[in-house]
């Protein structure tokens, strides 16, 4: 399985072409245990500027499980998002937090 992750502004007129803002380098850990204490095998999710991660790939013998992601690292002109996202991955699966 895997996990992706998209992020989008809250006010998209304002912070879309504006070099204020960027998402390029916002960080996206996952963890095994809901108060984010035990990451997963050092699986960390990066953004792109258009707010796109890269998947995390969950190895079959991983799958079925629950994992935590919470952002970890921000960039500028975006707040620290303190959600943390709950998901379960099954096997073959595609799982987006967004």
């Amino acid at each position: 399985g895997k996990i992706t992750l998209s992020k989008q502004s809250l006010k998209p007129s304002y912070s879309d072409h504006n070099n204020a803002y960027s998402m390029d380098g916002i960080e996206y850990t996952v963890y095994t245990d809901q108060a984010c204490t035990k990451q997963y095998k050092n699986a960390v999710i990066r953004l792109n500027a258009q707010g796109v991660g890269n998947a995390i790939d969950v190895p079959a013998n991983d799958v079925n499980k629950d994992y935590f992601v919470k952002e970890t690292k921000t960039n500028k002109g975006y707040e620290m998002n303190t959600k943390v996202y709950k998901v379960r991955v099954g096997s073959g699966q595609t799982v987006e937090v967004k």
